[in-house]
Order: C-alpha cells, then structure tokens, then sequence
C-alpha cells in the first residue's frame, strides 16, 4: 500500500504510478522468493527479535536481502514501465507490509512456513504469562494447544538407534581430559537450561563440531570436542526442521519464546520457559531426547538427552580432540545481525 503521504505529496499520474508499482513489486516478490512476509530496514531488527530462527537457522539467512537497484535491474515489467530514476524517486512512497513507514532502500523477504500474522498476538500472551507466573502457561490456550501437539508428535515415535555421531566440546586440553570431563554436570551445579529445569541435569550434544563449537560461544584455546556414539534405541522428537511439522508448533520454534539465544549470564531465565514445558510435555509422553535447531546464527541442529542421569548407558565416547585440529585455524568471526 502507498504510504499515508503519497495522496498528498504527488500529483495523479505518480500517485497512480506507485499503485501499479506495488502491484508489481508484491507480484515479483512472491514468484521469486515464495515469502511469507517482507520488512524493511526500520523493522528489521523487530522483527528479527519476535522471529530470531528465521534469522538463524540452517547455516544460512533465512531471507532475501533485497535492495531497491537489483530489484530494478531483475523486474522486466518495472523496467518497461518507469525509468530507474522515476523508480527511485517513487519508491520511498510504497509503504513496508510490516511496519507501514516508507519502504526504504533494502527490503528483507522472510520465508516462514506459517503466517506470522496469525500467531503473533497468541505468542505475546504466552510470552507475558512465562515471564509473569511461568506456572500458569497452561492457562493459556496457545500453551495447550501445544502440549496436545507435542503429545500427538510423540504418540507416533518408536525407540531407534541413532546413527552417525554427535559433538560436546568443553575448554580443556585433549590431553588431560576424561569422559567425565563431557558428561552433564552433577545436580548441585545444573541450572536452568533450554530443555531442563535446574537441578536436572541433561546432557547436550551438537550434530557437527562447528555448531558444538557455536553452542560454546566461540571460546579460545584450550577447547577439546569429544565425539558420541548412541549406544541404545532412544526416542527423540525432532523439532529441528519447522518446515515439517505443524504450523503451532513451526510458529513456537522460530519464535523467540523458543529460540532466542541465551545471553548466558544470570540466573533468571524466562527465555527458557516454553522449551522447558516442551520437554516436560514429551519427557511425560516417554521422549529420551529433543533435537532442535541452534539458536546460534549459522549453525545447525544441537540434540538434548532429558535425562542426564542416563548418560553412561545411553552413549559412549569414541574420541576426544583439540579443537580446531590446527593452530590457527578458527573460523573468522562472523556478523550476526
């Protein structure tokens, strides 16, 4: 829609030109990108913030970065209906379908496999309740509509060995370090994580050694990774690919109710509460761990055993390295806004 000074500002014939002009930017938008929303470079950060996965997961941004001249130089019809000048001139009166205020020069294309329209107002009352009276999420009727999902999602998974290898990396030296140095933490020394309530320790593991690394945030030298094996059949709900599950509990997933990253300081996190009643939903459904999508930008799938108490029965070790193999092989420190 044209911004609310463009009635004003312009005479008919641009008025009318930026009419068509938003027709054909929404038209090429959703044949090129199949978005779900766009926002603009006053939003972004907003938005970001109520959908942090969308920024983060799969190792790669989950938008399009639009700017205003490649949108030109890629739209055959813009181009053969203004000129790039009186494209740049009007574009300013097109307004951004987030926020309303004038598009500006980049437009952000998001691709969610939901709405969010439809489930922002429901999250904000479930946000509100976590950190208010985390007790009483289930008074709430988007909590219990999660809980019945979780209980469905689970009522249809069977115990299986997992295959291939996962990854937990502590700062110690390779040399010196044990197995014990990479099991969960004892009872008196757990706090409250995304997946356990403190006092319960769970035992957290990553699919690669980069998103180990990540999930660490970033630490230096001396860092050692150690390598696990499954050892028995485990139930795991898999929450790591949104895409494929239901649109409630996509909506949870990318929110920041589930996957805003942790600042790692304090004891109060309320950022934790709705993973937390997720995992008591499943834990009761009889899951032995979740596997979820990092909430480190560009980072993989991290997987939680609920219960720490059985790790010595439920995986091994079969290596321990230093982390990188190589001196000085670090990756570059990325951006991640």
């Amino acid at each position: 829609m044209p911004t609310s000074g463009a009635s004003t500002e312009l005479n008919d014939e641009d008025y009318e030109r930026v009419n068509w002009l938003i027709q054909y930017l929404t038209d090429d938008l959703d044949s090129w990108l199949s978005s779900s929303i766009a926002c603009c470079d006053s939003c972004y950060d907003d938005y970001v913030s109520k959908w942090p996965l969308a920024h983060t997961r799969k190792g790669g941004l989950q938008y399009q970065n639009m700017p205003a001249e490649a949108f030109y130089d890629g739209s055959r019809r813009v181009r053969g209906f203004l000129s790039e000048t009186d494209f740049l001139r009007l574009l300013p009166y097109i307004a951004c379908p987030n926020c309303g205020d004038s598009i500006g020069p980049n437009l952000f294309a998001f691709e969610l496999p939901f709405d969010p329209a439809d489930f922002e107002e429901d999250l904000r009352s479930l946000g509100d309740i976590a950190r208010l009276a985390p007790f009483l999420v289930l008074t709430n009727s988007f909590a219990q509509a999660v809980k019945t999902e979780v209980e469905q999602l689970c009522s249809s998974i069977v115990a299986d060995l997992p295959s291939g290898h996962t990854f937990r990396g502590r700062s110690v030296d390779a040399g010196s370090a044990s197995a014990t140095d990479f099991g969960p933490p004892p009872r008196s020394k757990t706090r409250e994580g995304r997946y356990n309530h403190a006092g319960r320790p769970a035992l957290y593991l990553a699919e690669t050694s980069m998103t180990c690394w990540e999930e660490c945030r970033r630490p230096h030298p001396p860092f050692s990774i150690a390598t696990f094996v499954f050892t028995r059949p485990v139930k795991i709900l898999d929450l790591s690919e949104p895409d494929e599950i239901t649109e409630v509990m996509a909506a949870l997933m990318y929110s920041n109710l589930a996957a805003a990253p942790s600042d790692g300081e304090g004891w109060d996190r309320p950022e934790y509460v709705l993973t937390r009643f997720v995992a008591d939903c499943a834990r009761i459904a009889g899951i032995d761990a979740i596997q979820y999508s990092s909430t480190r930008p560009g980072s993989g799938a991290s997987l939680v055993l609920l219960d720490g108490s059985r790790f010595t029965d439920s995986v091994r070790i079969t290596g321990i390295e230093i982390f990188p193999p190589r001196k000085g092989d670090y990756p570059r420190r990325r951006a991640t806004a």
